[in-house]
């Protein structure tokens, strides 16, 4: 199974999960769900595969657009946000509300 989402152009992108992503989905994943995942980086895929597209909407996501730099792709899928920079998952993050805290254990 590979990481993909389909672009603006009707193109399925096919793209790279770094090793610090899984890291963090694992840490992050027990985090919220009280139970370490079995399959860290299948997991992973699945959930990224099964995420929509997010544009920043907010004050604080433009911020964090422009932390992440302006070819940074958001996809969110139920607490986690994944960030895609240059075809290439590079960390998830806890978006779920009240528990933005996790993120900095």
């Amino acid at each position: 199974m590979r990481a993909s989402y389909v672009n603006k152009k009707q193109k399925t992108i096919y793209v790279h999960v770094t090793t610090h992503a899984v890291a963090r989905f694992t840490e992050r994943y027990r985090l919220i769900r009280g139970a370490p995942v079995a399959n860290p980086k299948e997991t992973l895929i699945e959930y990224f595969n099964a995420s929509t597209r997010r544009t920043p909407q907010t004050e604080k996501e433009r911020q964090r657009l422009k932390r992440y730099g302006t070819d940074t792709l958001f996809f969110k899928f139920q607490d986690f946000t994944f960030v895609v920079h240059d075809g290439c998952i590079v960390t998830v993050e806890i978006t779920a509300k009240g528990k933005r805290g996790l993120n900095k254990l």
